[in-house]
């Protein structure tokens, strides 16, 4: 194994060990890039793939619409699903799931908000894979 690879794995063996422990806040993605001489551009490209499957914040919101047009598409029974979601959910892994009357994105309905990103259309995947964690 060359020494850039290794020093790729050292890399995503502090990536994980942050992820794990829940200190990414802590973790020094910049001074890795330097220390083992890595791509700053494949480190980020690496890290924003990743981004939207690990939750970096403890307490991520999920606001689901409740307007008139994503209500008649389906955001009740995508409210429902997540809050049964949380009955098998220990306390510190439950979703914090709210409705809100508006998101004023009523032409993509049913939209949501997970977090900072907006879920919009007809592909509910995204809900399947947070009711799978």
């Amino acid at each position: 194994m060359s020494s850039h690879e290794q020093n790729w794995w050292i890399f995503l063996d502090a990536w994980s060990s942050a992820i794990k422990n829940k200190n990414f806040d802590q973790f020094d993605v910049n001074k890795l890039i330097t220390d083992l001489d890595l791509d700053i551009n494949l480190v980020h490209e690496f890290i924003n793939y990743f981004r939207d499957d690990f939750s970096f914040t403890k307490n991520i919101i999920i606001s689901i619409c409740m307007g008139a047009s994503c209500r008649s598409k389906g955001n009740e029974q995508v409210f429902s699903r997540l809050e049964d979601a949380n009955k098998s959910r220990i306390p510190e892994r439950q979703l914090q799931v709210k409705p809100v009357l508006c998101l004023s994105e009523c032409n993509q309905a049913p939209c949501s908000m997970n977090g900072p990103k907006l879920q919009t259309g007809d592909d509910l995947s995204w809900v399947d894979r947070i009711v799978k964690e």
